[in-house]
């Protein structure tokens, strides 16, 4: 699932929405769509495989704008990541 371009939006068994936003060698970096602040939530590739994400074929630019129109705000590093993915596509 990985081999996708990212960014991209997967969604989970409980419908809840995540941006993936970076794939390390350990880690894969998400920012769960939640209600609070959106903060930046690292996956190992066990945790990630185990939630079965499902990919959602969405406009990455109208997705990572609905990120940052977030009403519960967002932490330094999620809007700082947001406004980067948002600049690359510019």
């Amino acid at each position: 699932m990985l081999e996708k371009i990212l960014p991209y939006i997967v969604q989970d068994h409980n419908a809840k929405t995540y941006l993936v936003i970076r794939a390390g060698r350990k880690f894969i970096h998400t920012i769960p769509m939640k209600s609070g602040k959106l903060t930046i939530r690292k996956l190992t590739y066990t945790q990630y495989k185990a939630a079965q994400f499902k990919v959602l074929d969405l406009d990455i630019s109208v997705a990572i704008d609905r990120f940052l129109k977030h009403s519960g705000g967002h932490t330094e590093t999620a809007l700082n990541e947001l406004l980067e993915m948002k600049k690359g596509l510019v």
